[in-house]
């Protein structure tokens, strides 16, 4: 079985991504990144999404399958626009988002993968 060893260099990271992009590899683009950079886009992109109100059955049902706890993010997200509306400190709940989301990400097996179902779904 050949394996595929790491970029040797920044500037080959940068092209083995932009490859897959090109291929539409989902899975090997998301592997190619950073931990710390995903993170930061799986972050952005459900925070995005949940705030924009695109959850729809098929996005709970990829999250689901990567057991990240959607319901639980949805539910401190709420929360947050309930604190706006009624006057209260939002950094409490914008600190239990966040920290919800991470312990959400900490349960993914796989996070380019489940980043790469991500992308998948809102491609469609």
């Amino acid at each position: 079985m050949p394996t595929t060893s790491g970029p040797s260099s920044p500037g080959e990271a940068f092209e083995r991504a932009k490859d897959a992009m090109a291929r539409g590899d989902w899975n090997a683009f998301y592997a190619t990144l950073d931990q710390q950079d995903l993170l930061t886009l799986l972050r952005n992109g459900l925070t995005s999404v949940v705030s924009h109100g695109h959850v729809d059955e098929a996005f709970r049902e990829v999250c689901a399958h990567a057991g990240y706890p959607l319901d639980s993010v949805e539910d401190a997200l709420t929360q947050m626009g309930v604190a706006v509306q009624s006057g209260e400190d939002v950094q409490v709940w914008a600190k239990e988002y966040r920290a919800r989301m991470d312990r959400g990400f900490r349960v993914v097996a796989d996070l380019p993968v489940f980043a790469a179902e991500v992308e998948r779904h809102f491609r469609r």
